[in-house]
């Protein structure tokens, strides 16, 4: 008996090392037959010990715990990922959650984050590129949105294309239009120094915007390669045009960084704005190309005409809680940029950004010069927290006070910092903050060239009040040492003040999946004004007569 015992556990011994060393065998099988060599070592011990029936027992228990452990453990560690109607089985722990989406979050919530809920085709591109599965051991998101796994795998599955009407590419848009009312009259429309809602007591037709193009990865082993155009038709053209493409770029003097108050190529030069700006007008704000090239945890290239980076705020009306917009947006940061973008993905969480393009707002740059982006963006795993900071520098055009040439070294450089915090399901806050130098940017009653720079401090405040209503608050104080970005065009020895406040509160209201409406309140302050007794400016709010001004405001916006 005992003989035959020991025959029977060398005979099992051989198996069991044949099958570990067998090709392809995995961790949790290996896990169910080390449990099976256990326990059948047991019970030829128990029966070497004439305690069979005992521990006979005792071992089946054990191989039943074994079995039902491991089968647990390889349930909790699989998941599903569908690549062309193939099921590609990828390893991973369920259950980690990365820039987490609440169903029903109004824009507020997640306005200018991962997941922007208010714009049809970031939501689209969003979607494409959260769903290519990242197996380079860093978190990716699941078939399923929002559950994401961890794991290590061949990097085959991750050419997977989500199943989008027209796979990644997508056609869209949106209608934003509103208008503006103030307390005190004026004998002119012009709502200055605000931009966008620029007009007084005026229907505005801000946006009716079409965007198309194919979505690129920004994760995965494969190469992708798409693009995208955007076209904009309204009264935003004003603020959204760049040097040389809508605008002439021979005479962008003193007012390169504003193409508003150049001629138009196409939109007219008659009209009641600023520049003899037309009412209505057509710009193209995007034309890029983008790749995907898998290096590290993904390197995105952008190469075209695009927008700066370098903001909280958007020139995208569904990417905005506000119908109007703070100084920091509208003066302090450029709106487009023509060059290249590079993304780097340094860790799942960290990506850092460079890029080389032809200066603030222009498609041709009068000095041919370079200027230079480099920033980096981070956020949490679970997406609640998110940090980014864009620095920018180059040599800008400019003239000196008499419109002469443009000047060699005139160096502009800014940066913008945002953080931002969901810091209940309900509430969320964000704060930015800018700075900005310019050298030569003003100029004196003598004719000496001066140097300039601003800084400015936002925050915000959204509180869901329903899955429908939200409510938000703005408040900002920005600083314009030397009138170098708003109040321009006057020697700064003739000006004085440099600051500028606003408070806004404002809701959103979504009815429907397709309709925002916003309405909105809005207080200004400025000490700003000329000291010149023939300029007649005392401050900078109703047609230069006014310190504040309060105003309201309403628009809606309805995505396709």
């Amino acid at each position: 008996m005992l003989q035959r015992c020991r025959r029977f556990r060398k005979s099992i011994d051989d198996e069991v090392k044949k099958q570990e060393n067998a090709p392809g065998i995995g961790f949790l099988e290996q896990l169910q037959l080390k449990c099976f060599l256990g326990a059948m070592q047991l019970k030829i011990a128990c029966e070497e010990n004439s305690m069979r029936a005992t521990i006979n027992r005792m071992m089946l228990g054990i191989m039943a715990g074994c079995l039902v452990m491991s089968s647990l453990a390889f349930a909790q560690h699989e998941s599903t990922q569908h690549v062309s109607n193939e099921m590609v089985t990828a390893y991973g722990m369920i259950g980690q959650v990365q820039e987490q989406y609440v169903p029903n979050q109004p824009p507020a919530i997640y306005m200018n984050s991962g997941y922007q809920v208010g714009d049809p085709v970031a939501h689209a591109e969003y979607v494409y590129s959260q769903q290519m599965v990242d197996y380079d051991g860093g978190f990716y998101p699941g078939i399923y949105g929002d559950q994401y796994a961890y794991g290590y795998q061949p990097c085959a599955p991750s050419c997977y294309r989500p199943g989008m009407t027209c796979g990644p590419w997508y056609v869209g848009g949106w209608i934003d239009q509103g208008a503006t009312w103030r307390t005190s009259k004026a004998d002119t429309k012009q709502n200055l120094p605000m931009k966008f809602n620029d007009r007084f007591n005026e229907y505005q037709l801000n946006q009716l915007y079409l965007t198309m193009g194919r979505s690129v990865a920004n994760s995965g082993c494969c190469w992708d390669a798409g693009g995208r155009v955007d076209l904009l038709y309204g009264s935003d053209y004003l603020w959204t045009s760049a040097i040389g493409l809508e605008t002439y770029s021979s005479n962008a003097g003193i007012r390169q960084e504003d193409p508003a108050f150049l001629q138009s190529r196409w939109n007219g030069n008659n009209g009641p704005r600023v520049g003899n700006g037309e009412r209505f007008g057509l710009a193209m704000p995007q034309l890029y190309a983008e790749f995907y090239v898998p290096v590290h945890y993904g390197l995105n290239i952008k190469a075209g005409h695009f927008y700066s980076i370098m903001r909280y705020e958007s020139v995208m009306s569904p990417q905005n809680f506000f119908y109007s917009h703070s100084y920091s947006m509208m003066y302090g940061q450029p709106m487009t940029h023509t060059g290249i973008l590079f993304s780097q993905k340094l860790t799942p969480r960290l990506t850092g950004i460079f890029g080389l393009t032809r200066g603030w707002d222009t498609w041709e740059d009068p000095n041919k010069k370079l200027s230079y982006l480099a920033g980096f963006r981070w956020n949490t795993w679970d997406g609640r927290t998110e940090f980014s900071m864009v620095a920018g520098s180059g040599n800008e055009t400019v003239s000196d006070g008499l419109g002469g040439t443009s000047l060699p070294g005139a160096i502009r450089t800014n940066y913008s910092m945002v953080i931002s915090h969901q810091l209940t399901p309900r509430l969320k806050l964000v704060t930015q903050h800018d700075m900005g130098y310019e050298k030569y940017a003003s100029y004196d009653s003598l004719d000496h060239l001066v140097n300039g720079h601003w800084y400015s401090f936002s925050q915000y405040v959204f509180y869901q009040l329903t899955n429908k209503l939200t409510i938000g608050a703005r408040g900002e104080w920005f600083r314009d040492v030397n009138s170098c970005r708003i109040y321009r065009g006057v020697p700064v020895d003739q000006i004085a003040g440099s600051d500028y406040s606003d408070v806004t509160i404002g809701l959103n209201w979504k009815p429907c999946d397709c309709l925002i409406i916003r309405p909105e309140a809005r207080w200004d302050w400025s000490g700003v004004s000329n000291t010149n007794p023939r300029s007649n400016v005392d401050g900078m709010y109703n047609n230069f007569s006014k310190k504040s001004q309060t105003t309201f405001s309403l628009s809606a916006i309805v995505t396709f």
